[in-house]
């Protein structure tokens, strides 16, 4: 993954952290890209960013599936979608 996209990344998940009641999981993952990604040594380079773009992409994922269920929840009950 570029630079770029994980600095796109890092802005999204701190303004996850600031807007989440739940801030754990965000704050998990931003360890451990962090973790992954500034490790010193360079055997083993591009496993970590492999691995660093997996927990990136399973964040998001996880995210989309929450806003889908709770949608699906607000429908069930009659209620409608606000536009943010």
């Amino acid at each position: 993954m570029s630079p770029i996209a994980q600095l796109g990344w890092l802005v999204f998940v701190i303004a996850m952290i600031r807007r989440s009641r739940k801030k754990w999981p965000w704050i998990t993952a931003l360890v451990a890209v962090l973790g992954l990604v500034a490790w010193p040594s360079l055997d083993g380079f591009s496993v970590r960013l492999l691995l660093a773009s997996g927990v990136e992409f399973g964040a998001v994922a996880l995210l989309a599936l929450q806003l889908l269920r709770s949608a699906a929840a607000m429908s069930e009950n009659g209620q409608r979608l606000r536009r943010i």
